[in-house]
């Protein structure tokens, strides 16, 4: 066996997964025999279960075919179609990809930082050769003539495109329940919802269908679906100017707020694909011993279900076993400033930023053309209440102003307290059931017969995009019912790779996850 196979492996989980799938591969190769299906199984868990930094790596190396990798993932999506994760595919253009990858290799010329590197894209993202829908059925035909400027970033970085992800209607839900591309399902438990706005892509990390994927988080989308799904999801920094994570050719939801992030099995993934598109140097895991992290009790910790609660409080004492010091603050005073900020500035954008959009992108359908093709009646009816019920321009130029005196009270906070980030639960509680009525949950919802209101699951996630402070879900364990959970960490704007950093050695001492079950 080749020694890189074990220079590559990173963890010894994906050694054994990898090297149990290789043996059978060898046996069945040199006996000239053909793989029992049971082999088969094996040999593409093993590939699947890959991290995107490991898989990089062997493809970088020689040690695995791009194209092999991809046929792998591909046989994983097809073996779990019915969680709808996708909008659209091509995996003969996939596969080409891939080849395309390996000869480039085989040549002896330079890959790039992703090379070989299957991801899928929030179908708001524009992709040439693929329709950008948003999930939503108006858009059915429109097909950019140019990609995202994110998406060329990752593209010229050798990463291939293995298909658009579903998503909630425009981005505008936090279930991923499609009326047009099918309900996305949590593969943790089908009856229960992924999450919104970006379900497809954290539903499809969490099943192994793909090793990286990017959604666009507005109030939450990629950490909600991150904390439901048992996944990490990152929402970067979004400053005012030179933001590395750009929105040009990206369906907007709520453009103060709007930016696309990645989401995959585990920050260090994360931290890879961040480091390439800031083009810098790679990210190291940071020191624990002595690191102040604040806990805002206040609020980001109320209205938590109790199987959230148990999963929170062991991870809060093995963070304390590693060293973190953890120390009480009081935001509250803050988060009532900030809460009508949020409000005047989404319903602001839900007037505005998708209609301009179109006018750029599709001329000739205008937002009220566009009203009578979206699929579900709450969206519609929220966008339509926007355009009729508009708040004054004074009352929007306020709130815009009082989001960057927000931010600058937040970062002072922090900085006063001695702390380079806050912690909390990602979301208050464990995935809800499917909606059984349209796309939206009800008003009230029932975790194993505690109520709670709906707006409890954004409860903590609308809070960080207003200061423009890097958010990272980071997968913190399972309940008694074996639903995930995330920890979010938050940091100060601009101090991404810091809150990566922060993130890569929490997670190695939170541990893995167990893959899903896809429980019925």
């Amino acid at each position: 066996m080749d020694k890189q196979l074990h220079h590559f492996l990173e963890t010894p989980f994906e050694r054994r997964t990898v090297l149990k799938g290789l043996a059978a591969s060898l046996v069945a190769g040199m006996s000239g025999a053909r793989l029992s299906i049971a082999q088969a199984a094996d040999m593409r868990s093993g590939l699947t279960d890959l991290s995107a930094s490991a898989a990089v790596d062997y493809i970088q190396k020689g040690d695995l075919r791009a194209e092999k990798y991809a046929e792998a993932l591909i046989a994983q999506y097809h073996a779990h179609e019915n969680l709808n994760t996708v909008t659209y595919i091509n995996t003969t253009g996939l596969l080409e990809h891939a080849r395309a990858v390996d000869k480039t290799r085989a040549h002896g010329k330079k890959l790039g930082r992703l090379a070989g590197l299957p991801i899928m894209l929030k179908d708001n993202f524009n992709t040439v050769g693929f329709p950008t829908t948003a999930g939503s059925p108006f858009l059915k035909n429109y097909r950019p003539k140019t990609n995202a400027k994110l998406a060329d970033i990752l593209f010229n970085n050798g990463a291939i495109l293995f298909a658009k992800g579903n998503m909630h209607e425009l981005a505008m839900g936090t279930t991923s329940s499609n009326l047009a591309f099918g309900f996305v399902k949590n593969p943790y438990d089908l009856s229960r919802i992924p999450g919104g706005s970006s379900g497809g892509t954290a539903v499809a990390l969490a099943a192994r269908i793909i090793p990286l994927g990017f959604g666009t988080d507005t109030s939450g989308s990629c950490r909600m679906p991150a904390h439901f799904c048992g996944v990490a999801g990152f929402r970067p920094s979004n400053p005012k100017t030179n933001n590395p994570y750009s929105v040009d050719g990206i369906v907007p939801n709520v453009l103060d707020f709007d930016v696309p992030g990645p989401l995959a099995r585990n920050v260090k993934d994360i931290a890879l694909v961040h480091a390439v598109i800031t083009n810098a140097a790679a990210i190291a895991p940071k020191q624990l011993q002595g690191l102040r992290i604040g806990v805002p009790k206040a609020y980001f910790w109320d209205s938590m279900d109790p199987t959230v609660a148990t999963v929170m409080q062991a991870s809060m004492d093995k963070l304390r076993s590693a060293g973190v010091v953890l120390v009480d603050i009081d935001l509250s005073d803050i988060v009532k400033a900030s809460l009508p900020v949020i409000a005047t500035l989404n319903v602001e954008g839900k007037r505005t930023d998708l209609a301009s959009f179109l006018v750029k992108n599709t001329p000739g359908i205008t937002i009220r053309e566009a009203l009578k093709g979206i699929a579900s009646n709450t969206i519609r009816t929220r966008i339509q209440a926007a355009l009729d019920q508009p708040a004054p321009a004074e009352v929007v130029r306020r709130a815009r102003a009082t989001m960057e005196e927000l931010g600058l009270r937040y970062r002072a906070t922090l900085q006063a307290n001695g702390v380079s980030a806050i912690i909390f639960p990602t979301v208050p509680l464990p995935a809800p059931l499917l909606p059984t009525e349209g796309d939206a949950l009800p008003a009230q919802i029932d975790i194993d017969g505690r109520k709670y209101s709906s707006s409890v699951i954004l409860q903590n996630s609308i809070i960080g995009p207003l200061y423009r402070a890097p958010c990272l879900s980071i997968p913190a364990g399972l309940t008694s019912d074996g639903l995930p959970v995330g920890i979010e960490l938050d940091g100060v704007p601009g101090g991404d790779r810091e809150v990566l950093s922060m993130g890569m050695a929490i997670e190695i001492v939170l541990g893995q996850l167990p893959a899903p079950t896809f429980r019925a």
